[in-house]
């Protein structure tokens, strides 16, 4: 069980680094060919949505980034482990580059662990405070 903590905990924090140093493809080497990727929210936002394919999540980022006015701000205030699951709790916040609007949201990703890769992540925002500052 330790070990899959471990192994929870490094790509946790692989895919934390990734984010904050803007590499999707780095991003995207983490999980398994087959995802389980949910961010629920308001469709007319290019990124929301389910992904399936590993080779999706790259192109989740490049989208997502490309619709923001800067690099933006995100603090991380905890991370949970159990065995292959992992939750990180933390704050986010940017400006919509077409409206210069911003937002600011507590969010909760959920990851799961499977064959030493990311087999899923569902991100949990506040995602009417993120779809008004595009709209």
């Amino acid at each position: 069980m330790e070990q899959n903590r471990d192994i929870t905990e490094s790509l946790i924090t692989n895919f934390l680094q990734g984010v904050g140093a803007g590499d999707a493809d780095a991003i995207a080497e983490l999980f398994t060919d087959r995802v389980d990727w949910k961010v629920p929210g308001n469709s007319a936002l290019p990124w929301i949505g389910t992904r399936n394919e590993k080779s999706e999540v790259a192109e989740y980022f490049r989208t997502m980034w490309s619709q923001f006015a800067g690099p933006g701000m995100a603090e991380v205030h905890s991370i949970v482990i159990d065995g292959n699951e992992g939750v990180v709790l933390a704050t986010i916040g940017n400006s919509s580059a077409s409206t210069g609007r911003s937002f600011q949201s507590p969010v909760a990703i959920y990851f799961q662990i499977d064959d030493r890769k990311i087999s899923k992540l569902h991100l949990h925002e506040d995602s009417w405070a993120v779809s008004r500052a595009f709209m």
